[in-house]
């Protein structure tokens, strides 16, 4: 037979098997698919949000409140349009994913689009599963959006992310992970502003792209990974302890409770840290400077200061300062002397504001005590100390000292100094 020939025959065969798959769709066999089976919402809580497909074609979402009109639009009749995907009558479609753990809802009438979890509640959450996805080197999460481009990159411990805005600016972004939905916010030190997120439509669902692949899917666009480009913001990236300066050091801090503890990085790179002294991590430096690690009570990251003889570790609830070496810095006399006219300068008061309530704290410097001023006029007394440069102690309370202001370690809180009125 000639290659002419054979070419024939397989392009005739391949046709053949094309129309039979088409022919394939059985809307029985799809309707046992779904006929009395559970599944959850990703995007809601573990028990709140359920949507059962029962066996006579009824869809019943059950949920303590709606979901951001998901409840209107997880409602009415379902009937097979596919072989694995059933329309609501609504509109709405739901196709079950190559494993069929998950579905893919789609709600073309308000431009919607989310995740749904086989059973009565969330699967549990595999952080090296997810980063393997969101994380390739030399690879960037891209899409072309109303001809700009639009990109983010994950760490590599996918706590942050790097995101294009739609004006382009670059922004740094805190990730929240839901069961195959992410929303993205813009971190900082006021907190959080979303990026992708549901309430604006815009989170990002991650979901098979039918070429064995992933994407990262919104109502408006898809983000699929490309080359990284010149010029594209990228987060910080994994690099080789060989490249770090943090191995072999140990640095030294006091706790929310103005305790001081020591903490080391093993040239072996695992960490010997007092707060899990069973255990060894492994230490992993980023091309930023930082370094981190993960504990039982949660994962450390670590920010060094322009001359690496300090470290800081920050989040909504914990300003710690670490130094270089197992003893902090001391104060000479002179030191000690400014410190205390700085603390207890009459013209000023040190204070907060907490839902419009204002407290006050009154240093008096020859007798070591201190008072909180509280809104309702009830004052406080409590004993302070000078624990070293930077840090003192007020009661059982570790305060940082940093220009005009007053951080409270843990949990954190931000006192100022600004004049007296």
């Amino acid at each position: 037979m000639s290659f002419k020939s054979m070419l024939g025959v397989v392009f005739s065969t391949a046709c053949v098997c094309a129309i039979h798959a088409q022919e394939a769709f059985d809307a029985e066999k799809t309707r046992a698919l779904f006929a009395g089976t559970e599944w959850v919402l990703a995007s809601g809580g573990p028990h709140d949000f359920s949507v059962t497909f029962t066996k006579d074609g009824q869809v019943v979402f059950s949920s303590s409140r709606d979901w951001w009109g998901w409840k209107k639009t997880f409602q009415g009749t379902w009937k097979p349009s596919g072989t694995r995907s059933i329309t609501f009558s609504n509109n709405t479609t739901c196709e079950l994913s190559p494993d069929r753990t998950r579905i893919y809802a789609t709600d073309p009438e308000n431009k919607r689009f989310t995740v749904v979890h086989r059973g009565p509640k969330m699967p549990p959450f595999d952080r090296a599963a997810l980063a393997a996805i969101l994380c390739k080197p030399g690879l960037i999460w891209a899409a072309e959006v109303e001809g700009h481009r639009r990109t983010m990159s994950f760490e590599g411990d996918i706590n942050h992310a790097v995101a294009q805005s739609k004006e382009g600016e670059t922004v740094p972004c805190r990730l929240y992970y839901n069961g195959y939905y992410i929303e993205v916010f813009r971190s900082d030190r006021d907190g959080y502003s979303a990026v992708y997120s549901l309430s604006d439509g815009n989170g990002l669902s991650l979901m098979e792209d039918g070429n064995g692949g992933w994407m990262l899917k919104s109502p408006r666009f898809e983000l699929r990974l490309e080359p990284i480009q010149p010029g594209d913001p990228l987060a910080p990236q994994q690099i080789s302890r060989a490249r770090s300066s943090f191995g072999g050091t140990t640095w030294c801090f006091f706790d929310g409770k103005g305790k001081m503890n020591t903490v080391t990085f093993m040239a072996n790179g695992t960490v010997s840290d007092f707060r899990a002294p069973n255990e060894k991590p492994e230490w992993v430096p980023y091309d930023d400077g930082t370094v981190r690690y993960r504990i039982k009570n949660g994962s450390q990251k670590l920010t060094p200061d322009t001359d690496n003889k300090r470290l800081l570790r920050e989040s909504n609830s914990v300003r710690e300062i670490w130094f270089s070496g197992r003893q902090p810095p001391r104060l000479n006399m002179v030191e000690t002397k400014q410190l205390k006219d700085k603390l207890a300068d009459k013209s000023k008061a040190w204070f907060n504001y907490d839902d419009g309530k204002k407290t006050v704290y009154v240093f008096d410097d020859k007798s070591s005590n201190m008072s909180i001023i509280m809104d309702n006029g009830t004052t406080k007394t409590l004993r302070w100390e000078i624990l070293c440069a930077g840090y003192i102690r007020i009661g059982d309370e570790a305060f940082m000292v940093e220009g005009d202001t007053l951080e409270r370690v843990e949990p954190r809180l931000t006192l100022k100094h600004e004049p007296n009125l």
